[in-house]
């Protein structure tokens, strides 16, 4: 037997069972028991920020486990994780976000630079806690 990778769809019912069932789910979250049945069968695409916001709320996700959900909703959706966009393409640095992800999408960029740059930012955030 293999271990395919997680979906969003597995993830939220993992998240929801033996929490809420399936149709209090819903119902707090304002959509049907089918909807939410159909997502966690895989059979729909996750939804949009706005619904992914609420069912992380009602299901007390949080963390490192908020950010798995997103980059799940995003890959699911075959688009960027839900909670980056406004950040691209609304904060003052936006310009500068374009500029390096091009850069970055043009010149080939390694994983090893990108874990380079990731590393970088964390240890000047951590200096200057």
């Amino acid at each position: 037997m293999t271990n395919s990778p997680p979906t969003f769809g597995s993830f939220l019912q993992a998240h929801r069972s033996g929490k809420k069932t399936l149709r209090a789910f819903a119902a707090e979250i304002g959509v049907t028991a089918g909807y939410i049945s159909d997502i966690e069968n895989d059979r729909r695409d996750p939804p949009g920020k706005e619904l992914l916001d609420k069912m992380a709320s009602v299901l007390s996700i949080v963390g490192e486990d908020l950010i798995e959900m997103y980059d799940l909703a995003g890959k699911g959706r075959q688009e960027v994780s839900p909670d980056l966009p406004d950040y691209i393409m609304n904060s003052e640095l936006s310009d500068t976000i374009r500029l390096a992800l091009r850069v970055a999408k043009d010149n080939g960029a390694l994983l090893e630079d990108w874990l380079n740059f990731i590393d970088e930012v964390e240890s000047r955030r951590r200096k200057s806690e």
